[in-house]
């Protein structure tokens, strides 16, 4: 692939620019606002609206400062929404530094701003989200109404108690001076200065929240149709080898397609970062063209790109369109044909596979379109007996739904007892172009013994190798270089080495990565592509919440939507919430995690938390 096919499409640097200095101005304005000498400096607002003159005027400055530092990310992403209120904004601050008669200086650093922002208006595209202002308005107001009402009611409760009596005309005007930060009662006491300070910083809470919704962009949950399925599913089809291909198929992600709908990619938007599951899938002649098509609507919706899971041999492509890629890890593949249990180095592993085999454990691999309703059970029940309490994670590398049309091909180790009991299994899916195979899911029962995955990978390995399997991806290993001491032994590596050490007991890196290691595979590199390293903690978290790995109790899930009105759009909703399309007396789908952390011989019978 030619790396200039396409010119390099970063976005105009002129909003980071305007953003930057905008922030700058609030910072500037803040320190305006509470410069020690700004009584003696609000001449002429002290002799046209003495006696609030004064503080109605610094609480402007403030609130005009607070805004534009609100609504700098929104100009970094280019949101024209953000364009207009930083214009508002900005002409606003202009006039009160003209009021505050000694900031000519600000005034003047306002002005030119406000001038460039004007020149430059035509690179801030960003749409935002459409409804947006409406959910805005509509917050804002009934949340102002209600602290209004609330402040009233407390104002003539003062009254009513401290004394002089006041009439309702007079409390309803004092209560509408507190929202500014006024006293709202007459002799003052403490009551009556808390709760001016409580209304006023409940006003800049809620003004702060509605504009937060106003100008944040679009989001996009889980929106595909059946038709987009079953397009996507044949795009997989004919993608170039990729072990991460199949998980595009999940129902909790939107499709893009290119125009000609030759290749498509999978991805979630919020909070203005949108992350794309892993790399394009379809026709690799059409993946640049489909990139450019992608970059551009996402400068339209002021989105900023994220990628996780991006293929060494895709990173000029992603490059292409303006994003930096990152090593995060490696995957860990097993050529079924190298792989023996013979040496020293695999000793433990032979001991846990011989003991099992001992035990009467045996292994069959099934197609999952050949398993019947009794086997469909049983996958079911070991599935719901590990991890019973650990909400069901993935998002870019995990199967959601097994017994879903589009993984039929999968296929299922099966390991029973003696007693013919299903103890525990792998799911693989298959790799498109070839016959290799990536490992979905490792569930197994709690009282199964130790070294019981050693023994079914294994045995899963001997079926490859009969048949002929060119590789099985197992697992993605985050920092494997630096745990295997691949980098030079510099000081910012032990540093890294040691922060990953201690959060062990959180992430089990470590631990995944020294168990995958026994099995000698090969490492491919895995790689994270932005557009630029201040994205990575919106995007961190934004990963983490799609992986169900940091996530809000249900109650205040439905808390949330409840509040903001959001319902999905979704044709093909989350497998968590609506059975996908199979028999009628089918059991409950099994929802498993790819890549799962699996416990080794010599660890206890508990499962390992995953880690991705």
């Amino acid at each position: 692939m030619d790396d200039h096919a396409h010119p390099r499409l970063r976005r105009p640097r002129a909003p980071l620019l305007l953003a930057l200095l905008a922030a700058a101005t609030g910072v500037a304005v803040l320190a305006a606002a509470a410069h020690p000498g700004w009584h003696d400096a609000l001449a002429l607002a002290a002799r046209t609206m003495d006696p609030m003159g004064l503080e109605v005027t610094r609480g402007l400055l403030l609130a005009v400062g607070i805004g534009l530092l609100l609504i700098a990310r929104g100009l970094s992403r280019g949101s024209r929404r953000a364009l207009y209120a930083a214009m508002f904004l900005l002409a606003a601050s202009f006039i009160l530094l003209l009021v505050h008669n000694v900031e000519l200086l600000q005034a003047a650093v306002c002005a030119v701003l406000l001038g460039a922002f004007w020149h430059w208006r035509w690179t801030f595209d960003g749409r935002g989200d459409p409804g947006g202002p409406r959910r805005a308005a509509a917050f804002c107001g009934v949340a102002l109404t209600l602290l209004y009402v609330v402040g009233f009611a407390m104002t003539l409760m003062h009254a009513a108690i401290r004394g002089p009596a006041t009439s309702v005309a007079a409390a309803a005007w004092r209560t509408l001076a507190a929202l500014a930060g006024q006293t709202v009662a007459q002799p003052a006491s403490d009551f009556a200065g808390d709760v001016s300070v409580t209304l006023a910083t409940a006003a800049a809470a809620i003004v702060a929240a509605s504009l937060w919704l106003a100008l944040r962009a679009p989001r996009s949950g889980a929106c595909q149709t059946a038709e987009e399925r079953r397009l996507v599913y044949g795009l997989v089809a004919q993608s170039p080898p990729d072990s991460l291909a199949y998980f595009v198929l999940r129902r909790d992600k939107t499709y893009f397609f290119e125009k000609d709908r030759r290749a498509a990619l999978a991805y979630r938007a919020a909070a203005g970062i949108v992350l794309v599951s892993g790399d394009p899938v379809g026709d690799r002649a059409a993946f640049d063209g489909l990139l450019k098509q992608f970059a551009a609507l996402c400068r339209t919706k002021a989105w900023r790109i994220a990628v996780i899971g991006v293929a060494a041999n895709m990173r000029p492509a992603w490059a292409r369109i303006g994003l930096r890629s990152i090593y995060v890890g490696d995957e860990a593949v097993v050529v079924p044909e190298r792989f023996s249990l013979e040496g020293r180095p695999i000793r433990k592993v032979r001991q846990s596979v011989h003991r099992l085999r001992r035990a009467g454990y045996r292994v069959r691999v099934a197609q999952a379109s050949t398993l019947s309703e009794p086997e469909w059970q049983a996958v079911h029940e070991v599935s719901a007996a590990y991890r019973p309490h650990v909400p069901v994670q993935g998002f870019s590398m995990a199967a959601d739904d097994l017994r879903a049309e589009e993984f039929k091909d999968a296929l299922f180790a099966l390991a029973e007892d003696t007693r013919g009991t299903l103890a525990g299994f792998l799911h693989f899916v298959p790799v498109p172009g070839s016959t290799a195979l990536s490992l979905s899911a490792v569930r197994r029962r709690p009282e199964t013994p130790n070294g019981f995955t050693e023994f079914l990978l294994c045995e899963a390995f001997a079926w490859g190798r009969a048949n002929a399997v060119p590789s099985i991806s197992l697992t993605f290993n985050a920092f494997g270089r630096l745990l295997r001491g691949e980098y030079e032994p510099r000081p910012r590596h032990r540093l890294a080495r040691w922060g990953i050490h201690q959060l062990e007991h959180v992430a089990q890196v470590e631990r995944l990565h020294d168990f995958y290691r026994k099995f000698m595979p090969d490492w491919q590199p895995r790689y994270f592509a932005c557009e630029s390293l201040a994205d990575i903690p919106a995007a961190l978290l934004l990963l983490l919440s799609l992986e169900r790995l940091v996530y809000l109790p249900p109650v205040l899930q439905r808390a949330w939507v409840a509040l903001l009105g959001r319902r999905r759009r979704s044709a093909a909703p989350e497998p968590q919430d609506e059975p996908a399309a199979r028999h009628p007396s089918a059991p409950p789908r099994a929802t498993l995690p790819h890549h799962t952390t699996p416990p080794s011989s010599g660890e206890a019978r508990a499962p390992l938390a995953r880690h991705e």
